[in-house]
């Protein structure tokens, strides 16, 4: 077993002279945040990195080779195989010493030079695979500009989807109110806008990071403020108020892109839907 110093912060290099005794890795490249200038790190940040190997077979079979290098608390997916592309195999380990290396491994032959803008780090190059991989500008995961048909169908399905949440509160089906409420009106509506009303005023040239992690950096004092609010405990009155919250934070953040890219806002659908949403709270049980 190999003896851990994270004082140090040699890890790394543990990680590192671990792969080069694997005969089938024929190349090992970080990825993510460790190997980007661009983001924070701390010791909850994994470790990600991409093998290139000769043979997918052991890597397939077992996780006994990842085994050589420390015990493993828990791992994802249970049983090696691809979660985004058949082509690779992934592993996300988390050691019982609280280190965590997040694997994609291929094929060698599956290199490609144009998969690194937002930076790297070659930990072993066997086979001369990364000398022509270009200069990171760190911009793969920046903000695209919606188009015109993108924001009509965001802002139509939020306010569909907020007819759920009046429903579900009036029956008081608290988890079926939040899933919407949380799940379907913020992260998957309210984040999509916030994103774009952040483009657009750092020139589409930032990442707000996954599930808004970063949406206080950007967001000013008020706007951040005003986001918060949205939250809400299990009390049904609470909900309520945070329903009709996210209504005016989303008019607002959605009517000022609208305003910016030429976009016409949809107020007619807001008053129809605001209207149908406050006759519900007001019906008796």
């Amino acid at each position: 077993m190999i003896k851990r110093n994270l004082i140090k912060g040699n890890i790394l290099e543990e990680i590192t002279e671990w792969l080069k005794n694997l005969d089938e890795v024929q190349c090992a490249i970080l990825t993510g945040s460790r190997a980007s200038n661009e983001q924070k790190i701390d010791f909850l940040s994994d470790f990600d990195i991409q093998l290139f190997v000769s043979d997918l077979e052991n890597f397939r079979k077992d996780d006994s080779w990842i085994e050589e290098f420390g015990n493993i608390m828990i791992r994802w997916p249970l049983i090696p195989g691809p979660t985004f592309d058949s082509k690779w195999i992934t592993r996300l380990i988390l050691f019982q010493d609280e280190i965590r290396i997040d694997f994609q491994i291929t094929l060698t032959d599956n290199f490609d030079t144009g998969k690194y803008d937002a930076g790297f780090q070659v930990l072993i190059d066997k086979v001369g695979l990364t000398p022509n991989i270009p200069t990171p500008r760190f911009l793969e995961f920046n903000i695209e500009k919606p188009g015109r048909e993108q924001y009509e169908i965001i802002i139509n399905e939020f306010w569909w989807d907020a007819t759920y949440v009046a429903k579900y509160l009036w029956r008081k089906e608290i988890p079926s109110a939040k899933f919407m409420l949380d799940t379907a009106l913020r992260y998957k509506h309210l984040n999509t806008l916030l994103n774009w009303y952040i483009g657009l005023k750092n020139n589409w040239s930032v990442n707000p990071g996954i599930h808004g992690k970063n949406f206080e950096q950007y967001l000013d004092v008020k706007t951040w403020n005003a986001y918060k609010e949205t939250y809400a405990n299990t009390k049904i009155e609470e909900n309520w108020n945070a329903l009709f919250r996210l209504f005016e934070f989303v008019r607002e953040i959605a009517q000022y892109i609208g305003s910016e890219m030429g976009f016409k806002y949809p107020l007619e659908t807001e008053i129809a839907v605001r209207k149908y949403c406050i006759n519900i709270r007001n019906r008796n049980p």
